[in-house]
């Protein structure tokens, strides 16, 4: 009977250590879901504010879709900008002063 009691205490004792470890583990995922519960709440604060931002530039986006349609049927379609060439510029200073190779 001793060598049967001496078997269920260690069985017993293996038994407890396992509940030991499964206690700590829970601990441990118990903190892990608090941070994840913590990282959702930001990544849902987050979100908001990029479809905030989102909403935002596409606003911008059709203001100047409506700038440019409204400069389009104001300006005119073709705009010269004149070249400076050496005959428009004056002859004074395409000459040299007197005296001066």
């Amino acid at each position: 009977m001793g060598e049967m009691e001496e078997r269920l205490l260690a069985a017993v004792e293996k038994l407890a250590e396992k509940v030991e470890k499964v206690g700590l583990i829970q601990e441990k995922l118990e903190v892990m879901d608090k941070k994840l519960e913590k990282q959702g709440e930001r990544l849902d604060q987050v979100q908001a504010k990029v479809d905030l931002s989102l909403e935002s530039l596409g606003q911008v986006l059709q203001e100047q879709i409506h700038v440019m349609q409204a400069v389009k049927r104001t300006v005119p379609a073709t705009l010269v900008i004149p070249t400076r060439t050496m005959e428009a510029t004056s002859s004074v200073t395409r000459e040299q002063p007197q005296g001066y190779p």
